[in-house]
């Protein structure tokens, strides 16, 4: 089976490794690709804790250098694999949630309300996000009421292709299928390809989607064609490519 990697780079790469060690065809064609944000880090000097729900924020930071004094502080990240990124840059006190922003901001109050982070207007926590980005976490630490500052780092670019390159891409006379990792992949995606005028060309492929929000992105025409995977998680959306078989 053919699968159509959409994330940007480096996780293409990576997941495309592991689709080839799982037995699959990977075809590398990111939508997107993480473009630096200027941002006054200074203000990152007096808070307790930093928080992400994207890799790419992390790496953002990276490129540009984190002082070594911010690796002794909390940092909570969204899911397993973000947190994966934090311990490589050095971080060592490394919360992980359960993959979405919500869970993430219960996993904070969690940690306020015992007293192990201690937050305050004066010293909130920083949460590092792209500039684009679901507003789960963020509605959370304002419904909780949770000192917070948001610091955009990274913003998304889009990569376009050509319809014609997507189907040859995505043709193999068998089944193939496209991993949407999130919702601007999903929308990148379906306004370079018209699903109406492309229907026929679309029959033998199925549309495998992080979460429900990345579903919301699909066509109704081609949505029955489209699965969510049981957590949002990498390892959990690649097991339903076990699955997107039976969908033909």
């Amino acid at each position: 089976m053919r699968v159509l990697v959409t994330r940007p780079e480096p996780g293409a790469s990576s997941t495309a490794e592991r689709l080839r060690n799982l037995g699959y065809e990977p075809v590398l064609m990111p939508l997107t690709r993480i473009v630096d944000m200027p941002a006054d880090l200074s203000e990152l000097a007096d808070a307790p804790a930093f928080a992400a729900t994207s890799a790419s924020a992390i790496r953002s930071w990276r490129a540009r250098g984190i002082e070594a004094e911010y690796l002794h502080r909390p940092f909570y990240a969204v899911g397993e694999r973000t947190a994966a990124v934090a311990r490589d840059c050095g971080f060592e006190i490394v919360s992980a949630g359960g993959g979405d922003g919500a869970d993430l901001g219960r996993l904070v109050d969690d940690d306020v309300r015992s007293g192990k982070l201690r937050l305050s207007e004066q010293a909130p926590l920083i949460y590092l996000a792209g500039a684009v980005r679901h507003g789960g976490f963020e509605s959370q630490l304002l419904e909780r009421n949770i000192p917070h500052r948001t610091v955009e780092i990274y913003k998304i670019g889009k990569i376009s292709y050509s319809t014609d390159y997507i189907l040859e891409a995505l043709s193999t006379g068998g089944q193939s299928a496209v991993l949407l990792y999130s919702r601007v992949a999903a929308d990148c995606f379906f306004r370079l390809i018209d699903t109406s005028a492309n229907y026929n060309n679309l029959k033998n492929i199925s549309f495998l989607c992080m979460s429900d929000n990345v579903l919301d992105a699909v066509p109704e025409n081609v949505r029955p064609k489209a699965i969510v995977s049981a957590a949002p998680d990498e390892k959990s959306l690649l097991a339903l490519l076990g699955g997107s078989d039976k969908m033909f």
